[in-house]
Formats: structure tokens, C-alpha cells, sequence
């Protein structure tokens, strides 16, 4: 299953979570039961977690078997704080944020690292994708072209961005 597949099925159940939540406050405000709403609402959670948490394993099983005997896999050490109200513009930007699992594909990788006898790492963000790969040298980078004024080197910016981390060269 592809991560579009998965994007498509969290939104079909977030309408569902949004109808069965407005549900819930009329049947609420009538002063009627709510116990079967509530346990739909609890089941589409878990589900929900579940495919996420699924798809974070499947992706990291797929990164140890495409990744070489003895290489060291290097992740960034991005931070990224839980969405606030003043902070995020935006409602649908901010659930989306919220519904983010942070960390998790980085764990289901280091979990299976462990067990195939890999190293897992990371690195400081800071001007990875401004970095050449073959020389190490601050090159140029706009949008998605990547040119490195020292050596003459040009490549996509991300794949650039990855062989330098690939090879720890800063």
C-alpha cells in the first residue's frame, strides 16, 4: 500500500469521524445515549493509528532490505513541536499536523536495524542539501537543481542532499 492510498483512506475516515462527532453533540445536547457513537468514534481512532503505525513498519522493512550490508543509516534530527492554535494558520493544516506521528517511521527503523545488525544515526539538518557530495564545499541550490561552483558537480537537490548524508560528507 502506497502512502497515497493510505492519505486517501485517513481522509474518507476523518469525514466519517467528523459526521459521527456531529452526531455525538446532537444526541448529546438531546440528552439521549451516546455510548454507541462514542465507541464508533474510538474504533475509527484506532484504525486509524493502526494503518499509520502499519505503513511506518512496512516502510522501514523496506529501507533495511534495500539498504546494504554494514551501512549506516542517517536520519535528521528535525524537531517539530504538537500544532497550537495561535501558531498554525489554518484548521485543516493543524489536524493534519496533529495526526502526524513524529518520530515513528525513525523508530520502526531503528527497531529493525537492531535486529539486522545495522546502525542507525543523525545529523544536524542545518545545510545538508546546500552541501556537494563530492567535494564537501557550501555549493548552490535552487529549487530542485543542485550546482557545486568548486568542483562542477550538478545533480537533483534531494538526491544530492541524501548522498551527502549517505556518506557523512559536511
Amino acid at each position: 500500500m502506497s502512502g497515497k492510498d493510505i492519505k486517501v483512506k485517513n481522509r474518507r475516515t476523518a469525514k466519517t469521524r467528523t459526521r459521527l462527532q456531529r452526531k455525538h453533540a446532537t444526541r448529546k445536547a438531546e440528552k439521549k445515549d451516546t455510548r454507541s457513537i462514542r465507541r464508533l468514534l474510538k474504533r475509527l481512532g484506532r484504525t486509524q493509528r493502526n494503518r499509520t503505525r502499519t505503513f511506518a513498519q512496512q516502510t522501514a522493512k523496506q529501507l533495511i532490505t534495500f539498504a546494504p550490508e554494514n551501512a549506516v543509516l542517517v536520519f535528521e534530527d528535525l524537531q517539530m513541536p504538537k500544532p497550537e492554535k495561535g501558531k498554525l494558520r489554518g484548521k485543516a493544516l493543524r489536524r493534519r499536523m496533529s495526526l502526524w506521528q513524529r518520530c515513528l517511521i525513525r523508530t520502526c527503523v531503528e527497531n529493525k536495524a537492531q535486529e539486522c545488525g545495522l546502525s542507525v544515526t543523525q545529523v544536524n539538518p542545518a545545510y545538508t542539501s546546500k552541501n556537494c557530495s563530492r567535494c564537501g564545499l557550501r555549493g548552490v541550490r535552487k529549487r530542485h537543481a543542485f550546482s557545486c561552483p568548486h568542483c562542477g558537480h550538478t545533480d537533483h537537490a534531494d538526491v544530492n542532499a541524501a548522498v551527502v548524508r549517505r556518506f557523512g560528507v559536511h
